[in-house]
């Protein structure tokens, strides 16, 4: 569903100005931040996406940012996956989520209060370890 999306996003040129965005960032602090960037930006917008389409979304921009750092594409399109896949704050960003939700009759205040700071937790101990295990 969120295809045709990407692809328009590639063709109008999209990609091309959030990754100049992100690119900038990332030659002014680093690869560090540039991929602290991207992992943030899909965790965040995981919360309202669902993980595929956002991977869709997001994984082209992360791949373009690294190509353009002259860094290997692999621990940014990691960060891509782990942050799309890793969403503890929304209640329907992933197919566990949602049937959790209605069993327990959790509130998004609940997820918002109880499973965001797990989520930031871990994205921080993803940002560092990424680089660990994938070299830049």
């Amino acid at each position: 569903c969120m295809l045709p999306l990407a692809t328009a996003m590639d063709k109008t040129g999209l990609i091309d100005v959030f990754s100049r965005q992100m690119l900038s960032i990332g030659l002014e602090h680093g690869p560090y931040a540039a991929l602290a960037l991207i992992y943030a930006l899909t965790s965040a917008l995981n919360i309202v996406i669902s993980f595929t389409p956002l991977t869709l979304l997001v994984a082209p921009v992360a791949l373009n940012v690294a190509l353009n750092l002259g860094c290997s594409p692999l621990p940014f399109m990691v960060a891509v996956a782990t942050a799309a896949s890793m969403c503890f704050a929304s209640s329907f960003s992933t197919p566990s989520n949602a049937l959790v939700v209605s069993g327990g009759r959790d509130t998004v205040a609940e997820y918002l209060k109880i499973d965001l700071p797990l989520q930031i937790v871990l994205g921080g101990s993803m940002i560092m370890a990424l680089p660990m295990r994938f070299s830049f």
